[in-house]
């Protein structure tokens, strides 16, 4: 999955973050792993406790931050993703780099990166569900969304309901409650760890926005209804112009109409005092 730490004016940088030079390739992939020693298989235990340890530093249930990670790698450390996205955590080149991650093909830097720049999300947005939607599309694109500038791939819309059990659309649905799972998904590993189980589990989250994302919701809707004002005017317009066509058509018809009924009687009066002219020649003629 792309991370990516863009603000909305930095989106088409999102381009650049994946462009085919800075990918990762099987190669170097493989390279590594053949020489790491710091591989999630090779010490699972070690990874778990580091995912605990990263959760509780950065205020993140262990639950949503496992599932988030399971979804991004399934904890393969080794990970390169079609895009370029490297290790674990799933970092591209250019966002490891911005936040401070020297290998994102190690785990125990990896972890705590990642809950740091979940934390960092989460701060942006407000609640859980916007900071895994941004981590998977990078927060300008989340914030072009939230102003309704543009719409949510559908891979983020995906992304977002494995992790969190809801749609997008729940995690801006302000000052609402969501109940969301935060049982391990089925083969992920850490169970026990930080109260971790793969029976069912949920949290209670109520969400929040920050001012700033709220201010976008909100003037988004603004906006939205004064569309549908905007709308509804011109269709009236339309419609009003349509009328007075119509009935200009009318009167237009009714005026020929009424020319055409006097032409009629003032031919017929014109041609009776015309024979009765005639008529009273041909009597004198007599």
């Amino acid at each position: 999955m792309t991370v990516s730490v863009e603000t909305s004016q930095e989106l088409d940088a999102a381009d650049v973050v994946a462009a085919p030079h800075e990918k990762a390739t099987a190669a170097d992939a493989d390279a590594h792993a053949a020489a790491s020693v710091s591989d999630a298989s090779a010490a699972p235990d070690v990874i778990c406790e580091a995912v605990k340890a990263a959760a509780e530093e950065n205020d993140i249930p262990i639950g949503f931050f496992v599932r988030l990670l399971w979804q991004e790698s399934r904890f393969k450390a080794t990970e390169v993703s079609s895009a370029g996205a490297r290790g674990i955590a799933q970092f591209m080149p250019q966002t490891a780099v911005e936040v401070g991650l020297q290998d994102p093909f190690d785990p125990l830097q990896a972890i705590p990166a990642s809950a740091k720049f979940l934390r960092k999300l989460h701060n942006q947005f407000g609640n859980l569900g916007l900071a895994a939607a941004a981590y998977n599309a990078g927060g300008g694109r989340i914030e072009k969304w939230l102003s309704r500038r543009s719409t949510l791939p559908n891979e983020t819309r995906a992304y977002v309901k494995i992790i969190t059990g809801h749609k997008a659309e729940a995690w801006i649905d302000e000052e609402s409650t969501v109940y969301m799972p935060t049982d391990l998904p089925h083969k992920a590993p850490c169970e026990g760890v930080g109260g971790l189980s793969r029976q069912d589990q949920v949290a209670t989250i109520n969400v929040d926005l920050t001012p700033s994302a709220s201010a976008m919701v909100r003037k988004a809707e603004a906006d939205e209804v004064e569309d549908k004002k905007s709308a509804a005017v011109r269709k009236l317009r339309v419609a009003a112009s349509s009328v007075a066509r119509r009935v200009r058509a009318a009167a237009s018809k009714a005026k020929a109409r009424v020319v055409l009924l006097a032409a009629r009687k003032s031919g017929k009066k014109s041609a009776v005092r015309l024979a009765s002219a005639s008529s009273g020649r041909k009597s004198s003629r007599l």
